[in-house]
């Protein structure tokens, strides 16, 4: 037995916290957030363990909901609160660190995700009783950090130690067993082994629970899977549908850091099934996940003042999941003002003339710059996107279309390689 952690909440608000998550189980995500938010503001500054658990429960909700910038803002807030305790409270401590690099490893932020496992890894060794759940966090999420570093070893490594604990608390067919086979397909790929890769991903089909958001990633394997064994119409028919999801997904609800990778794994996996038309609207797809996450970045900064006082450390982890956001923004363009080049310089120029919608934002490929409703174009990280549902095409922006035009002659113009390349 675990001794009473000091950061414990009272009984009665442990009640109320209990009805805030059956507001949260029947799906009423907003109410339960209300009611979370709201007993958050009351215990802040008043109790220590109902500060606790409000930030503990929030920060569930939220990585729960796929807004991972949130839980990971909550979740330092509470790794600050129990190392302020001391190891006492390392409980806590263990647990605001999973939900740490659990938010971390969706928004694939490498370094501060290797800082968070190896002090996660600390406190879970020093215990003399294992905390099961939060060892099956750790794995995934440290595999997950292997396969960003190409490290294929350690990830099979991990995705083997996440097996033998799941096979010895014997857990039913939840969401755990669903992340098992979505990772260690992941690692087959990264192993070179497309054929066991499908195998492990048939296993979704045999009653395995899997989240909401778990088909498209589903999908995007099978894309994946389907180039590297040369299978096109499979992977196409896929890539479709794919793609189809990530357009059906409301604006409220949207999973942005995880459909930014997404998206760029299925537009590569389309170049590499020579399907250059949907590879361009997968990098659109993936344009609007962007500009999603970096207002979700500003929104959580607007937000921090009612955690308290912000600090440098607080600030820190915004300022590096935009920094993030913005190079995948950078590399994205590039990509795409290649892919656009190879189709020859009549299908670039047509680009220009982007079709006048509701809806419609229009990046340029070249220059980074987005069109406004003004028709003003201005730096990727200073627009704001509009509210409600919106559409990206990517296309090229009258300054550089003139650029374009007086080197027509060129095989490419210098200054849009330079742009292009970057």
């Amino acid at each position: 037995m675990h001794g009473a952690d000091p950061l414990d909440p009272t009984p009665e608000f442990d009640a109320r916290i209990l009805r805030g998550r059956e507001l949260a189980d029947r799906g009423e995500f907003h109410a339960a957030e209300g009611v979370f938010r709201t007993l958050l503001t009351e215990a802040r500054g008043r109790h220590l363990g109902n500060h606790a658990r409000a930030l503990s429960t929030l920060t569930t909700l939220y990585g729960r909901a796929g807004r991972y910038l949130e839980a990971h803002t909550l979740g330092v807030h509470l790794v600050l609160l129990a190392r302020s305790i001391g190891r006492t409270a390392d409980r806590a401590l263990a647990f605001a660190l999973a939900r740490v690099c659990g938010a971390l490893s969706q928004l694939r932020i490498e370094d501060a995700l290797g800082e968070a496992l190896a002090e996660l890894r600390e406190v879970l060794d020093r215990q003399t009783t294992p905390f099961d759940n939060l060892e099956l966090e750790y794995h995934v999420a440290a595999s997950v950090h292997a396969t960003l570093l190409g490290d294929a070893v350690a990830a099979r490594a991990h995705i083997e130690a996440y097996r033998r604990i799941l096979m010895a608390v014997r857990a039913p067919d939840t969401v755990y067993r669903w992340a098992l086979t979505m990772a260690d397909t992941r690692v087959m790929l990264l192993e070179g082994r497309p054929s066991a890769a499908r195998a492990s991903l048939a296993q979704l089909g045999a009653g395995v629970a899997a989240p909401e958001f778990g088909h498209l990633q589903a999908l995007v394997l099978e894309v994946e899977i389907g180039a590297a064994l040369g299978e096109v119409e499979p992977a196409v028919r896929a890539g479709r549908a794919a793609l189809e999801r990530m357009a059906g997904v409301d604006r409220g609800s949207f999973l942005a850091a995880d459909f930014v990778h997404q998206g760029g794994l299925l537009a590569r996996a389309f170049e590499r099934l020579g399907e250059v038309e949907l590879a361009h609207q997968a990098y659109d797809r993936m344009a609007v996940a962007v500009l999603v996450s970096l207002e979700q970045v500003d929104e959580c900064a607007r937000w921090l003042p009612e955690l308290g006082p912000a600090t440098g450390e607080d600030m820190a982890p915004l300022s590096r999941a935009r920094k993030k956001f913005l190079r995948e923004q950078k590399a994205l363009l590039g990509r795409v003002a290649r892919l656009l080049e190879s189709q020859g310089k009549s299908r670039v120029r047509a680009l220009l003339a982007h079709p006048e919608k509701a809806g419609l934002v229009a990046i340029c490929a070249w220059c980074e710059s987005v069109r406004t409703s003004e028709d003003l174009w201005l730096p990727i990280g200073h627009f704001v996107p509009r509210s409600g549902p919106f559409e990206v095409t990517h296309g090229m922006c009258p300054p550089c279309a003139a650029d374009f035009d007086r080197n027509a002659d060129d095989e490419a113009p210098a200054s849009l390689r330079r742009r292009a390349s970057s």
